[in-house]
């Protein structure tokens, strides 16, 4: 069985979570925190990771001798060589960054290594956030003739691919959400919200307005609002203590932090 507060620590410990500056992400956007996997791409931790992706996938009920894995580039590009060889067919296939210029075929153009009509591949993403790099490789391989039902994404920072109305009904569509729609399961090992708590824990503990700055970001990007049906009191937010339903700061993200025990709820 997979324990998900082991991993979550190992994440930690392995440097994945990494915060206090201000990061911009490919989408443009500044944030005090993102993730990264570059840590665990060799020796043991490279072991640990494909041993808990691996299990993890074991988990799901998903059989894999038959088919192989791909990583969108480039950051889960080697893990899914290692997957395919360790419990796929053995099938060694990289996704391409950009198209190749010269190609005889189309799956050439899209990717290196043997790929065929009627593969079925599982496309894995180490940080998903608005989805959009592992739409486009999802894209190409369906063009190419290969069935992709499954995706998997280390982590998933809980945050909004788009949006569907216009405010006051506005509604915020995560990732996960978006692909379903296509369907595409993107299965996700872990998130935002267990991550981030235990790294500020670890590394930032009693800073305060690193916690509220990074609250505040979710409170704009993230899709796990509102969680709180009755007005929450925070001691250590000053001025701005009770936190009412509807507040941007009554979120998932704020609701770990309390769990986490950095944030005194009353």
């Amino acid at each position: 069985m997979v324990d998900k507060e082991e991993n979550n620590n190992f994440f930690v410990r392995s440097g994945v979570p990494r915060i206090g500056d201000k990061y911009t992400l490919r989408t443009g956007e500044t944030t005090s925190y993102y993730f990264k996997f570059t840590g665990l791409q060799e020796g043991k931790p490279a072991e640990k990771l494909l041993n808990i992706v691996s299990s993890f996938t074991a988990e799901q009920g998903i059989e894999t001798k038959d088919l192989y894995f791909i990583g969108v580039p480039y950051g889960a590009s080697l893990l899914g060589v290692d997957l395919s060889v360790s419990v796929g067919n053995g099938r060694r296939v990289l996704a391409r960054k950009e198209p190749a210029k010269r190609a005889e075929t189309l799956a050439e153009k899209y990717f290196s290594g043997r790929v065929e009509v009627g593969d079925r591949v599982i496309f894995l993403e180490d940080v998903l956030t608005t989805g959009d790099n592992l739409a486009e490789q999802i894209s190409r391989a369906r063009e190419v003739g290969l069935e992709v039902d499954t995706a998997i994404a280390l982590v998933d920072r809980r945050e909004t691919a788009f949006t569907e109305g216009t405010w006051p009904n506005e509604k915020k569509i995560s990732a996960v959400e978006r692909f379903a729609v296509v369907g595409v399961s993107v299965l996700t090992i872990t998130n935002v919200h267990s991550l981030i708590p235990k790294a500020v824990k670890l590394m930032h503990q009693g800073n305060v307005r690193l916690i509220e700055d990074i609250i505040n970001y979710y409170a704009r990007h993230g899709v796990d609002l509102n969680v709180f049906e009755k007005p929450v009191h925070i001691e250590e937010f000053g001025d701005q203590k009770t936190i009412y339903p509807n507040h941007n700061l009554n979120n998932k993200l704020l609701q770990a932090f309390i769990e986490e025990g950095l944030l005194t709820m009353s």
